[in-house]
């Protein structure tokens, strides 16, 4: 074991000549400490007054309230009593009930500077050391995307969610890459952690079997061990919910996942055709930078061209001065997912060991994204929040893309990236400022 001594002498020094990824780290967290200043708790959320509902029942009440009590009760009750705690917290230090919505804005910053944190360690189990310009591509693209921006000021269940969602990640791709058994139980608790937060945990369950499943160097018994523990683990965190409920106020053990779409309507675009799921509209998309849940005109009926608005600009028309630098955007997403094809070629090709689990999480999350869609036939069920860890593996197969190349086209591919970057932040630093309105908030 290091000395603790010498572990704090590393600590200084760092902090007195920081790495790269340091730099990133801070600016990061400057970023979001702006965004959630510059941003009123009611502004680019989803249903905050019924999260804010939820905090105060477990607040009053010290239990989990009914499911058809209020719009938003049918979640699980992870985030509201944590937030339930941070606020009795906050009150311990003297800040009265009255600044509640800045509190919770607080407790939602603090949960994107860990998810920070967290996605910058998954850079660096990634990328190896030598491919530093390669994991620095991966962590500033978590430092600024506007979708991960987003979640700063957000009051609800979104906030814990990511946190747990790249954590259960961050210790499963570290525990395929050689690390210790107690990874994989540990990412089987922060698993069940996930399903008592939200729902949009659940494709992350498949992904933790494949993982175990594809693994290389385990004998069948060591599979089934794991397989089995880990199961009991998850069951033990997560699989009381549905009794409590049914114990105290006799719901149904099987429910919809959504019983609230009682409150989209207007939203509705029917039944998924095969050409709203497999294709995307790249014209449309520039004549439309902004989501528009109610007009087919926008293009709102295509799942890939909401699913890339919503994880650059949400849901919301953000207005015609900032509709510029959202075409941009768009532009420079679509210029590098020929990249997307080419780093997840070149990896399987390779036989890369990192292949299997990235390609497996790809897959699984965007699958989890159609048959949510498929299910729940409403625009806003296409949105990447609900698979908000999507940014993990698309960011590592563009990357590991521009490095695959030749060495002549490499450098134009990386500044391709890092002009994304700085629309990314140019983007979420231009909603700061006084003219920037976002409708539909």
């Amino acid at each position: 074991m290091e000395p603790v001594v010498l572990r704090n002498t590393r600590i200084m020094a760092m902090l007195r000549k920081p790495t790269p990824m340091i730099v990133v780290f801070f600016f990061g967290i400057l970023l979001r400490f702006v965004y959630v200043l510059r941003t009123p708790f009611g502004v680019r959320a989803y249903d905050v007054e019924h999260h804010i509902a939820y905090i105060q029942w477990v607040l009053d009440h010290l239990s989990i309230p009914p499911a058809g009590a209020g719009y938003e009760f049918y979640h699980p009750p992870l985030y509201y009593y944590l937030a339930a705690l941070w606020i009795r917290f906050t009150q311990m230090l003297g800040i009265p009930l009255s600044y509640l919505t800045g509190n919770l804005q607080a407790f939602s910053l603090l949960l994107s500077i860990v998810t920070l944190g967290i996605g910058i360690w998954i850079a660096q189990i990634l990328f190896p050391e030598h491919k530093r310009t390669a994991r620095l591509l991966c962590a500033a693209t978590i430092a600024v995307f506007p979708g991960l921006i987003f979640f700063s000021s957000r009051i609800n269940n979104d906030a814990l969610y990511q946190v747990w969602a790249f954590l259960a990640i961050a210790l499963l791709v570290g525990w395929w890459r050689g690390g210790r058994t107690l990874d994989w139980f540990f990412a089987a608790a922060v698993l069940g952690l996930g399903l008592l937060t939200k729902g949009n945990m659940v494709p992350l369950l498949p992904f933790a079997f494949l993982c175990l499943l594809c693994h290389s160097h385990l004998r069948l018994w060591t599979r089934m061990r794991l397989f089995f523990a880990g199961g009991l683990i998850v069951v033990i965190i997560a699989g009381w919910l549905p009794f409590v409920r049914y114990g105290l106020y006799g719901e149904s053990l099987l429910r919809p996942l959504v019983p609230n779409t009682y409150g989209l309507g207007g939203m509705e675009i029917g039944t998924a055709h095969l050409d709203g799921l497999i294709t995307i509209h790249p014209i449309l998309l520039l004549d439309h930078p902004y989501n528009d849940n109610f007009n087919d005109a926008s293009g709102r009926q295509y799942f890939w061209d909401y699913l890339l608005r919503s994880a650059l600009f949400g849901e919301w028309n953000h207005g015609d001065r900032l509709r510029p630098y959202a075409v941009l955007l768009l532009v420079q997403s679509l210029l590098l997912l020929p990249l997307l094809a080419v780093g997840l070629f070149r990896l399987f090709h390779k036989r890369d060991p990192l292949f299997v689990p990235l390609a497996a999480l790809l897959v699984l999350l965007l699958l989890g994204a159609i048959a949510y869609r498929i299910v729940y036939a409403f625009s806003c069920a296409q949105d990447f929040r609900f698979v908000v860890p999507l940014v993990l593996p698309v960011t590592f197969f563009v990357v590991r893309g521009i490095e695959e190349l030749p060495r002549s086209w490499r450098d134009a591919a990386r500044g391709m990236y890092v002009l994304f970057l700085v629309y990314s932040l140019i983007f979420v630093m231009f909603l700061l400022l006084p003219f920037s309105r976002s409708w539909g908030s």
